[in-house]
């Protein structure tokens, strides 16, 4: 099982930050956006955010999580 937080560390430091110049908001918006996505998801498979793998995350389980957005945004507004 592949860990998924050093990749996500070196898609932000190096993919976006030196790869592709982003600012320091996209990377903290990419970041929060994973953050949420790593609650819903250890929530969804009863396991702490930093036990979550990348085999975890299947195609199944981003769309629930993309549904999940949708519908809390729909009840703020």
């Amino acid at each position: 099982m592949t860990p998924i937080a050093p990749l996500i560390e070196a898609f932000l430091d190096e993919t976006l930050a030196r790869q592709r110049g982003v600012s320091r908001h996209t990377r903290d918006s990419y970041s929060l956006s994973f953050q949420l996505l790593f609650m819903f998801a250890a929530k969804r498979l009863k396991v702490s955010p930093s036990a979550l793998t990348l085999e975890q995350l299947d195609a199944g389980l981003i769309s629930d999580f993309l549904e999940y957005l949708e519908d809390k945004r729909k009840t703020r507004r």
